[in-house]
């Protein structure tokens, strides 16, 4: 199970254990290793071959042009292997130089420390720290008693078994019945990726601009204004969900309640929080400084179109609790915590997608980034 175990807080999960159900039977074939992966190191997983007997013709007939080796795959271990708070980027270099040179810090000149403030009480953030740390503490109590392709082209991959393929020169790992879009912006807009249908549940990501990235340069960012031009309205199902991911700055939740979710004709619904821990359940970070905190803020809306067909209402201010892949920006997914609030199989989507899931469509600029198989091994 995914869903480590939950209360009325809610939720502890496995992150790593839902990918590894996704990639659990993969159609592989030897040249579709790298020579350096870590697959190769197990021959027998390579050469186990499927169990026919209870496929039907149809499967089979799927599989008869194609070398029937199978393997597990996950994204590797190393990715989750949060184990200590994290530390800023001046801390890390500090502490490597420390290390690698013995290097001893001047004693001659000493500056003032800049005093970390510390969250007031009367400030508005205090009620969600105070939450958050409160759920933190029951829900991990709780926890550990508890024990070929083309760019700006819709593709839809409806393998039988997550497969390995070459894509623009490159080898990443498509889990079943994906469809995915990758493309910049325009093309986005431009492209009917419904193919006539709408969604139940939409989950946006976008790159919000903001001073660490503009500083870095690391991906290309999107101004808060420009998400006014996403027809979300003709995308979602009536009673449908809308998830965005968003920074803790004050001002995007004021622009994302106030201006975009008016525009998309959506009803805001609730605001959750995911909250990352180490491999201990220690908070990543302190919560209670100004600067960097250990959970992002999750806001929930739902398009109302015939009060007769909407879903039951969602739990406000619940927690999500889970070790984070060190991957930048990949965040948990979502759907099995959301199949309450939704109809049975529903239809779903991701907007500023890095990676893809299973029976899901998804678009963006760096919609493959996560599926390399670089980050992948045998299991």
């Amino acid at each position: 199970m995914s869903v480590l175990c939950y209360n009325d807080n809610g939720w502890v999960i496995d992150h790593q254990e839902i990918v590894r159900q996704w990639y659990k039977n993969c159609k592989i074939t030897k040249s579709s290793l790298p020579s350096s992966s870590s697959l190769t190191s197990d021959t027998n997983s390579l050469k186990a071959k499927l169990n026919t007997d209870n496929m039907s013709k149809a499967e089979n007939r799927e599989m008869s042009n194609c070398e029937r080796l199978t393997t597990a795959l996950q994204l590797k271990n190393d990715l989750f292997a949060i184990k200590s708070p994290y530390m800023m980027d001046s801390q890390f270099i500090k502490l490597q130089k420390t290390l690698e040179t013995d290097y001893i810090p001047s004693t001659t000149s000493r500056k003032r420390k800049k005093k970390v403030d510390k969250i007031d009480e009367d400030c508005s953030d205090y009620t969600v720290i105070k939450r958050l740390s409160d759920a933190h503490k029951s829900l991990i109590s709780l926890a550990q008693d508890e024990v070929t392709i083309q760019i700006n082209q819709l593709v839809h991959f409806n393998c039988i078994l997550p497969t390995v393929t070459q894509i623009l020169g490159e080898k990443y790992l498509l889990p079943v019945n994906c469809r995915f879009l990758l493309s910049d912006w325009s093309k986005l807009l431009q492209t009917d990726i419904t193919n006539g249908n709408r969604f139940d549940l939409i989950v946006i990501d976008p790159p919000w601009k903001n001073k660490s990235v503009k500083r870095k340069k690391s991906y290309n960012t999107v101004w808060e204004d420009t998400l006014l031009d996403l027809p979300i309205y003709q995308l979602i199902n009536n009673g449908g969900l809308v998830v965005i991911w968003v920074t803790n700055k004050p001002k995007l939740h004021s622009f994302i309640k106030e201006t975009l979710l008016p525009s998309w004709k959506l009803k805001f619904c609730a605001e959750w929080h995911w909250l990352k821990v180490t491999t201990s359940g220690e908070l990543i970070c302190d919560i209670n400084t100004t600067m960097k905190k250990p959970y992002e803020t999750l806001i929930i809306a739902q398009y109302i179109n015939n009060k007769d067909n909407c879903r039951p209402s969602l739990l406000n201010q619940q927690v999500i609790i889970s070790i984070p892949c060190s991957l930048h920006s990949k965040k948990p997914p979502l759907l099995e915590i959301m199949k309450p609030f939704l109809v049975e199989n529903p239809k779903c989507l991701e907007l500023f997608a890095r990676n893809l899931q299973p029976h899901w469509t998804s678009w963006g600029n760096e919609v493959l980034k996560h599926q390399h198989l670089d980050y992948y091994e045998a299991t």
